[in-house]
């Protein structure tokens, strides 16, 4: 997959269905350790679409967003997107280190070294700086709106494009 193909698939406008929306309400796991949310998107493509968050019960600054694609087809899976708070993280080729928030972003450099495609290239960003900023700020980079918001301006600022 190119760089190219993974910027269609960002672009690829997904909605959030109404009656999906209960879905991005936090619940416990197991051992209460994390609350998460889990919801399927809905797109006009042969790629299916799934977005899914987690937050840590003890502390607000560890959590992620996640924006993940697969294709029922061809058995392809992968985080095309991953919003994080603020902790350490080096990028697996680079080698260079970030400590702020940062986006993990899928990259045809790293599928094709296969070296963690998904979790191994990420940015830092000041775009948001909590869990639910994660979330819209995953939203507005991956084209996903609520059922009934398609075609509305954004009241985000534009901050910190990828």
């Amino acid at each position: 997959m190119t760089d190219e193909e993974i910027k269609t698939l960002l672009n690829i406008p997904k909605i959030l269905k109404a009656k999906d929306a209960w879905k991005l309400n936090l619940i416990p796991n197991e051992d209460f350790a994390f609350v998460r949310f889990n919801v399927e998107l809905q797109a006009e493509s042969d790629y299916h679409f799934t977005m899914c968050g987690r937050l840590a019960s003890d502390n607000v600054s560890d959590y992620s967003a996640i924006l993940t694609v697969s294709n029922r087809k061809t058995g392809f899976k992968e985080n095309l997107l991953r919003c994080n708070g603020a902790h350490e993280h080096r990028n697996k080729i680079e080698k260079n280190l970030i400590t702020s928030t940062h986006v993990h972003v899928l990259t045809q450099r790293y599928l094709e070294r296969n070296r963690f495609p998904s979790e191994g290239y990420a940015v830092e960003t000041e775009a948001y700086n909590s869990f639910d900023g994660a979330v819209e700020y995953l939203m507005k980079l991956a084209n996903i709106c609520r059922e009934g918001d398609e075609g509305q301006v954004s009241l985000f600022p534009e901050k910190g494009e990828l």
